[in-house]
């Protein structure tokens, strides 16, 4: 959200935020909490972790990033106490991370999540439906053993791995049980998925090739 935590820097995301008209869920990323970052994000911003219901559709934010570093973490304790939170298996559930889980397509890895691998094992295990993060500034997504991870790539910066741009996620779920979602790159889809009860595979789109996989089957009706 801001690039050195400083306080002109909030200032004017504070200004931004309040623009906006729909709900938020603000989770820091490690840029958010460098500097003086880590005393005015709770201040100006909000808690380092909320959650947010929109109908069926239940948001939990969580804090990955540490104060002065790129490297994230979770945490064993705080992960267990988030997913054994979880409202009832009718709901949809979507944990929004600054840090990734997987290593990004197509570039060298670094400022990984520490403790990537268990955190993983347990969203898989738990009746997470979807994690969104972002961090690395490219849009991809994968799904895992039912799991569906998805990196926005960045919205704003100019420091970006594609040649398409900015981008960013947008998520569409229906009544009958269907749900999509994909990444934007000023209104050219870049990365969507659209699983579908009434079939027994889905569609990803990646980088203007189509590829095929099983349709998540905890996307439950709702």
């Amino acid at each position: 959200m801001v690039d050195r935590g400083l306080p002109h820097e909030y200032e004017i995301a504070r200004s931004s935020l309040e623009r906006l008209e729909s709900p938020l869920l603000v989770v820091p990323g490690y840029n958010d909490l460098q500097h003086t970052g880590k005393f005015l994000f709770p201040k100006m911003v909000g808690a380092l972790e909320s959650r947010i219901d929109r109908g069926a559709v239940h948001f939990i934010g969580i804090n990955t990033a540490l104060p002065d570093t790129e490297t994230g973490v979770i945490g064993r304790g705080k992960l267990n106490s988030i997913l054994s939170s979880w409202p009832r298996q009718e709901m949809v559930n979507i944990a929004v991370q600054h840090h990734k889980l997987t290593p990004a397509p197509g570039i060298r890895e670094h400022g990984y999540i520490e403790d990537a691998g268990s955190s993983l094992k347990k969203f898989i295990d738990s009746d997470t439906d979807i994690v969104l993060s972002g961090h690395r500034h490219v849009a991809f997504s994968f799904m895992i053993d039912g799991l569906i991870t998805v990196n926005s790539g960045t919205v704003s910066s100019r420091n970006h791995y594609t040649l398409f741009g900015n981008s960013f996620n947008l998520l569409t779920f229906f009544q009958d049980g269907g749900s999509s979602w994909k990444s934007t790159a000023f209104r050219r889809a870049k990365l969507s998925c659209w699983p579908n009860t009434g079939s027994p595979d889905g569609h990803v789109f990646r980088n203007r090739v189509w590829h095929r996989v099983r349709t998540p089957t905890r996307c439950r009706p709702f």
